[in-house]
């Protein structure tokens, strides 16, 4: 039981999308991160490589330029390396361009900053002379596309890389903008705003540094953070010894002006016998009528992709499991004998004259790979099980299990699914079995009489034991970050799991 409950949580959260079988372009799988979460991934990147590598704290000068009968002397200008808050990542802005497949991240003004003193001097009267500060802003912006792996490994990891384009690592000049700030009092102002003039001088003075700059970024895109995408593993093991999650990307990621999706496969292989799930045919479904895109990532999680993983538990006989009065509680409805309560015994009293002070065991198994249905808020199970009973008295010599019915018949179980942060949870809503037949020697062991037993008695322990699994939760494996402000819900065939992302603080990319 806690078997099923693990593996059935664990399928949920591993395989997504809105299909029949799959997703959009048959695929099992399908990530959404959105702009808000690319902004902070990008900019919690360069923060983490920043604070160890990557320095682009480098100075200019001296600058000796008269203009207008001013003499400015700039002893340095320096690049100002803004001190980042992990709280408030702000530094890169980003765009997505579907057109070009690409991302254009815009660097702000407080990163992309020509700071200096300057003393600025009256070219006549050589005494009349002013200190300032004077800062040049200088818009930049560079292009990064995330790919999937294309030649002999295709589709098995990530890969980023600055975008094949001619301005792929930009910085109009013609854009920037200086001003004179903290200026020492003096009878006249001397250091005036020359934006104009100051613009050109600019352009050839910082023509050579934007290659500097830009060699940087392709460092950082094209090796530290290429290196760090390729360790996301594509290949889960969910259930150590028995089967794991093919998450490889037959398709390229799509670009969307408000989010990035990528494709995977999504099919189970099973350990044993190599065999592959899900076997079924792919329709369409729009993915973008049905979220918001207000959190930093979605993730899509199919009714028939999930059912192809229960097929396999099933093929396997792993949908077995075993409801014992000590797995319960002594007290419970499994006993021969009670005295209060409501138990098998007093419900068959043929039973308790037979085998007094003992216990019946259930051996449950299903006959058929569950039906998934969702509607809203719950997630449906409908199955079919065929369950034995098993006297067992625990002051028999011999302690041996005396088989006393075969029982055959339908349950459906209503889950209520949530989630914190990365733990997703689900309650028992409701259970209804449905008795179909008994093969027993026992008189009065009827499909009336157990239906009545199941229903009073087991339920009433196999609910909250069930939901002690639930309650607990199986965490989402995620790499390098935390999931929270996470939310689940459930559409047409569909299960869709949206969080923000927050990164581990102890990771970086010159961890990885």
């Amino acid at each position: 039981m806690k078997f099923l409950s693990t593996a059935l949580l664990c399928t949920l959260l591993y395989l997504s999308e809105e299909t029949e079988c799959s997703s959009t372009n048959g695929t099992g799988v399908v990530f959404r991160l959105t702009g808000r979460g690319l902004t902070y991934a990008l900019n919690k990147a360069y923060s983490s490589y920043n604070n160890k590598k990557f320095n682009m704290s480098y100075s200019i000068g001296p600058i000796n330029k008269t203009i207008n009968e001013t003499n400015y002397w700039i002893d340095k200008l320096q690049l100002i390396n803004h001190n980042h808050d992990a709280k408030d990542l702000t530094d890169f802005d980003v765009k997505i361009v579907p057109e070009s497949k690409c991302l254009n991240i815009s660097v702000k003004g407080n990163l992309a900053t020509m700071k200096g003193e300057v003393t600025c001097r009256n070219i006549t009267h050589r005494d009349h002379s002013q200190n300032c500060t004077i800062v040049a802003k200088m818009p930049w912006f560079f292009q990064l596309h995330i790919g999937r792996s294309t030649k002999e490994n295709t589709g098995k990891y990530f890969t980023t890389e600055v975008c094949n384009s001619t301005d792929n690592c930009s910085l109009p000049i013609n854009a920037t903008t200086t001003e004179f700030t903290n200026c020492s009092q003096q009878q006249e102002t001397l250091c005036r705003n020359e934006e104009l003039l100051f613009r050109d001088f600019f352009r050839s003075l910082l023509r050579d540094k934007l290659k500097s700059i830009c060699s940087i970024v392709r460092v950082l895109i094209n090796n530290q953070l290429n290196y760090y995408m390729k360790s996301i593993n594509l290949a889960p093991n969910i259930a150590k010894t028995t089967f794991w999650v093919d998450l490889t990307m037959p398709l390229d990621p799509v670009y969307n002006t408000t989010f990035l999706e990528t494709f995977h496969k999504g099919d189970l292989h099973w350990l044993l016998t190599d065999e592959v799930y899900p076997n079924c045919p792919n329709t369409n479904f729009d993915l973008n009528t049905e979220t918001d895109n207000s959190s930093m990532t979605y993730l899509w999680i199919s009714r028939n992709v999930v059912k192809a993983a229960l097929e396999g538990l099933q093929i396997h006989g792993l949908l077995h499991f075993k409801i014992t009065a000590d797995t319960l509680d002594h007290t419970s409805g499994l006993n021969t004998t009670c005295r209060v309560g409501v138990c098998v015994g007093r419900l068959v009293p043929s039973l308790a004259k037979m085998y007094p002070n003992c216990f019946v065991d259930l051996d449950v198994y299903s006959l058929e790979t569950p039906d998934i249905l969702f509607e809203k808020d719950l997630l449906i199970i409908n199955g079919k099980f065929i369950m034995f009973a098993y006297v067992r008295c625990p002051s028999s010599p011999s302690d041996q299990d005396i088989g006393i019915a075969s029982l055959v018949g339908g349950a459906s179980m209503r889950i209520k699914l949530s989630i914190t942060n990365s733990i997703l949870h689900g309650k028992i809503d409701a259970i209804e079995p449905n008795l179909e037949n008994i093969d027993s020697e026992i008189s009065g062991f009827d499909v009336q009489t157990v239906n009545f037993i199941i229903r009073s008695a087991v339920i009433v322990t196999i609910e909250p034991l069930f939901n002690q699994y639930g309650e607990k939760g199986v965490e989402i494996p995620i790499v390098h970050a935390h999931m929270i402000n996470s939310s689940v819900r459930l559409i047409k065939d569909a299960i869709i799991i949206g969080s923000d992302i927050e990164a581990d603080p102890t990771v970086s990319l010159n961890t990885v």
